[in-house]
């Protein structure tokens, strides 16, 4: 299989895939496509769907009349209105008809029966029964379930680990969770002791030994010992990506870095994350790209924008017609002129 990222374009009304450089790997030839994920990308032709792999083979032949990405080795299909989950051999996996299916994350998906909530395998079979209100994915080796409007955490086996004792929860991220007692927010460890006291208003994940906590309508971060590390003086503030962190102050949008000191001051109407060292930011209506000194480095005059992948970004012009999709390299100049594109929407 290619090691090379593949992306989606469109000629003449019929979609294939370029590389990074511009060079047409798949020739437009399907009616629509999905971009690739875990090596399969889903194709339509003649109004059917099915999947090909990174070498133009098609692994399972058009039937199903949608298809969406492969997300934990399952994709999720749609057969004469009915929505299933099929695995890489196009193996119908919830052959029992659950009211609700989720993806599948480390193993395991969650199912909704009359009886509650639960948990299959990638085979189909019930690993958890389905009892609990309301459960989340497995993350770290544990989920989060509610019953009875408290929620707590199970194992893989479907034991209650962490007892039902909590007002809301947050999934495992970095050994820790975010819990609610009452109207705070605090952090609990794998064996459910309390490790950081609740005390905020709000609470986000972990993510490189930060999360973002928010005290008197203020966001900040906080290290995994509960210690402030980052005064909470924005309105807003996202997960550091590539050493730093988008926030809004006043409308505006900018980032700071890891020592809470601005790095690119609040000015953007919007901003997106730091990729392969660059950032989207919006002035006005228009999108454009800033480096990490906040130097504007591609002028704003896209419609909308991706992040860059394998030094390339998506970018789409004329979005009030047709709409028109390209694709740019890190000097803005078009390795892919954008051509009509058409936005399916589900």
């Amino acid at each position: 299989m290619s090691s090379v990222k593949l992306f989606p374009v469109s000629q003449n009304n019929k979609y294939g895939f370029i590389n990074n450089t511009g060079q047409m790997i798949i020739q437009p030839q399907f009616d629509y496509v999905w971009g690739f994920s875990e090596g399969l990308a889903a194709i339509e032709t003649d109004q059917k769907w099915g999947f090909i792999n990174e070498t133009r083979v098609i692994k399972i032949e058009p039937q199903y009349d949608y298809a969406w990405l492969f997300i934990g080795g399952v994709a999720r299909v749609r057969i004469k209105g009915r929505h299933s989950l099929i695995d890489k051999q196009g193996i119908i996996i919830t052959k029992t008809q659950f009211r609700k299916f989720r993806y599948c994350f480390e193993g395991l998906i969650q199912v909704q029966t009359n009886e509650g909530w639960g948990f299959i395998d990638k085979k189909g079979e019930i690993i958890v029964n389905p009892q609990f209100d309301r459960c989340g994915k497995f993350q770290e080796g544990l989920a989060f379930i509610e019953t009875n409007g408290k929620y707590g955490f199970i194992n893989k086996a479907g034991e209650i680990i962490i007892e039902p004792n909590f007002d809301s929860v947050r999934s495992f991220s970095e050994g820790l969770a975010c819990i609610k007692l009452g109207e705070e927010y605090g952090y609990i460890n794998k064996s459910g002791g309390i490790t950081i006291e609740t005390k905020f208003d709000t609470g986000l994940d972990f993510h490189n030994g930060l999360a973002q906590v928010e005290i008197n309508k203020k966001i900040g971060y906080i290290n995994k010992k509960g210690e402030i590390v980052i005064d909470p003086k924005s309105d807003f503030a996202a997960t550091f990506k590539e050493g730093f962190a988008a926030i809004k102050n006043n409308g505006k949008w900018g980032f700071i870095d890891k020592n809470g000191d601005p790095v690119v001051e609040p000015q953007f109407e919007y901003i997106g994350d730091f990729s392969e060292g660059l950032a989207s930011v919006r002035v006005g209506k228009s999108y454009g790209f800033i480096n990490k000194d906040g130097k504007i480095v591609i002028e704003p005059h896209f419609d909308s924008v991706g992040v860059f992948t394998e030094g390339i970004a998506e970018v789409w012009v004329d979005v009030d017609n047709s709409g028109k999709m390209g694709y740019i390299d890190k000097n803005g100049k078009y390795i892919w002129e954008p051509q009509e594109y058409s936005t399916i929407y589900l």
